[in-house]
């Protein structure tokens, strides 16, 4: 059995053993697209480029889209402009292609006073700098190839929006010769690029071709990055399953507008997670509300994920609900709007799956009544449900009713602070289906003896530190909680407080901390806590027994952490905030800080050395210092000249 794939060079995964494998061929080929995309596509401009110039007062504003005839009018003017500039204009016309803009000074008539012409063009020609495209030129840089070159002076990160040329203007790709993708195989590479941070509207574009044809699509990072017009690709496509996550930028009616009839008719799965559009969905008339609008032409849907959508309203999900008659599956999770579960009643019938974790619902009473109609449910995560000033006691005693859900196999009670051992032991007894149970952060069951139940799997406090299973136990915590970034730092926390996992080599636990800092990248607590992880894990006795290839992605994955906040650890949201961003620039210092990561691992040494020089401006801490130092005393006889002159 395969287990986590590690970010930065998805070439290699741990098994079940601890072992390393190859990818799959396939695996491997998509990632040599992913990283020569830049050479393997035609880029062109999705419009044709246009010069524009201000004149004088005297003249015209003129624009045109050929270079000759722009020319022409030129030398009309040659005797008001000066020779030399214009020489100079006409030879960047034809020999530079990547001008932005051009400022030629013209002398009005007989006044000293002068004037100025400016050329713009508004599609740069991207080719001179194609091959930044699968690197410098995103917001979010692939692993591996930006930090593993040794001994390089590759820009860092806070400079790659200066060099992101997607930004401004919109390109198509194309592949240079002819490709055949199967749609499961095309589906793997367009997660591929969405897993590098490479997404956006013009790479989208390698999409929109009836030759490379999609059933599902998953976009899961890089949906901020996208617009209305990068969804153009789905119309040509007949899906069954959409997941669309963090769309800051897409209203529902355009997502609506960029299915095709048979998508509508056929849409099985749709996940709109984090959907947040640019301006909040008006809630006066309901039917003209455009997710509501969006969801009335998927009527065989079966699955919905709305996690953490800020606008979704009781009235909203009641009428969606509506619209959906054979619903299987539902995900209302972190819906601060909705405060009763009465929609609810409408898919009583068939809802299978149900998911209103962190949901603060105002009446118990109500959400005990509608949750007793469920009766064909057998998927049910409750966890971190509040239910105002009332007690939990109403809905405890609920689950040990045998007619609540008696096919359930799946029940997650974490953070159900007053859940005794008396109801959970009746609600077993009473759900003989019952094949997990989560109990993470329940103080009541802590000790709750499992043994009667060896064909249900628990997921509870960690156990002693003798607990054969405690590694597993981790692991799977890690996994069955993933998207839920508060429970994924605070397991790293318990994994970082248990010396007894550091004594022995834990490569399935090392990958599946790495795989946490990708998904959550971007909050700095679960860095910090994972960056202490690794630390504890990886180095002293324990770094010559971890392969080298999964320590140079543990080194990279390190780096790109400290990286991506180093503009926040100066400047951070808040006061209270900045000794968490200097804990994780301390925790990556420690970890970099080690002869065999200086002197075996592969990465990128300048990048690294600039980061201690400014830390030793930034910071005043005198373990930082030290590491700081040392960091920049070994590394200095690693660096040319030209780059150790370039630090600053």
């Amino acid at each position: 059995m395969r287990g986590a794939m590690w970010p930065g060079d998805s070439k290699w995964e741990v098994t079940s053993t601890g072992s390393l494998e190859p990818a799959s061929l396939k695996k491997l080929t998509l990632c040599y697209i992913c990283e020569h995309l830049g050479t393997l596509c035609n880029i062109v401009p999705a419009a044709p480029r246009t010069f524009c110039y201000r004149m004088p007062p005297d003249h015209k504003i003129q624009s045109t889209n050929n270079a000759e005839e722009l020319r022409i009018d030129l030398e009309k003017l040659s005797k008001s402009s000066n020779e030399s500039d214009l020489d100079k204009f006409k030879s960047n016309v034809t020999e530079n292609s990547s001008i932005d803009e051009l400022v030629i000074p013209i002398n009005v008539g007989s006044d000293t006073k002068s004037d100025s012409l400016i050329i713009r063009f508004k599609n740069p020609d991207p080719w001179d700098e194609r091959n930044l495209i699968p690197y410098s030129a995103f917001d979010v840089p692939n692993y591996g190839k930006v930090y593993e070159k040794s001994n390089s002076a590759d820009p860092p990160a806070d400079d790659s929006k200066l060099q992101d040329i997607f930004s401004k203007n919109k390109f198509n790709f194309k592949f240079r010769f002819p490709v055949y993708l199967s749609p499961h195989t095309a589906a793997m590479l367009l997660e591929e690029l969405d897993r590098c941070g490479m997404l956006n509207d013009s790479v989208l574009s390698l999409f929109n071709n009836s030759q490379i044809l999609l059933y599902e699509v998953n976009i899961h990072r890089c949906g901020e990055h996208i617009t209305g017009e990068g969804l153009r690709f789905l119309r040509h496509n007949n899906l069954h399953k959409l997941s669309l996550h963090f769309l800051n930028n897409v209203a529902p009616g355009t997502i609506a507008r960029s299915l095709n009839t048979w998508t509508r008719r056929n849409l099985a799965v749709l996940s709109l997670q984090h959907f947040n559009p640019p301006t909040p969905i008006p809630h006066a008339v309901l039917p003209e509300n455009q997710l509501c609008m969006l969801t009335g032409q998927l009527p065989f849907l079966l699955e919905l994920d709305l996690c953490r959508n800020e606008y979704l309203g009781t009235d909203e999900l009641s009428f969606i609900l509506k619209c959906l008659p054979v619903l299987r599956k539902l995900d209302i999770s972190n819906c601060c709007l909705i405060y009763t579960l009465e929609p609810l009643l409408q898919v009583s019938f068939q809802l299978r799956h149900l998911n209103i974790s962190n949901l603060r619902l105002q009446n118990v009473c109500v959400a005990v009544t509608v949750l007793r109609t469920l009766v064909k449910l057998r998927y049910f995560d409750c966890r971190h449900v509040s239910f105002g000033d009332e007690t939990e006691q109403k809905f405890h005693e609920m689950l040990t009713e045998p007619t609540f859900a008696p096919d359930l196999e799946v029940l997650d009670v974490a953070f159900h602070l007053q859940l005794s051992q008396e109801v959970l032991t009746k609600f077993l007894s009473t759900h003989p289906k019952i094949r997990f149970v989560g109990l993470i952060i329940v103080p009541l069951c802590a000790d709750f003896n499992t043994s009667k139940w060896p064909s249900v799997k628990f997921l509870r406090e960690i156990g002693p530190v003798g607990d054969t299973g405690l590694v597993n136990t981790l692991s799977d915590c890690l996994t069955h909680y993933k998207n839920s970034s508060g429970l994924v730092s605070s397991i790293l926390q318990q994994i970082n407080s248990i010396s007894a996992i550091a004594n022995t080599p834990q490569p399935i636990l090392v990958a599946n901390i790495l795989r946490m800092m990708e998904l959550h990248q971007k909050l700095t607590h679960v860095q910090v806590a994972g960056t202490a992880c690794l630390y504890n894990l990886t180095t002293g006795s324990l770094g010559p027994a971890i392969n080298p290839l999964l320590l140079r992605s543990v080194v990279h994955v390190t780096i790109h952490a400290m990286n991506s906040h180093i503009s926040q650890q100066f400047e951070p949201p808040n006061v209270e905030s900045r000794p968490l961003f200097q804990q994780l620039q301390k925790n990556g210092f420690q970890l970099l800080c080690c002869d065999q990561v200086l002197h075996n691992v592969s990465f990128n040494q300048y990048w690294v050395a600039r980061m201690a020089l400014h830390a030793l401006h930034g910071f005043n801490d005198e373990s930082i210092d030290l590491m700081a130092v040392g960091i920049c005393s070994i590394l200095a006889a690693k660096l040319t000249n030209e780059q150790t002159a370039s630090l600053e």
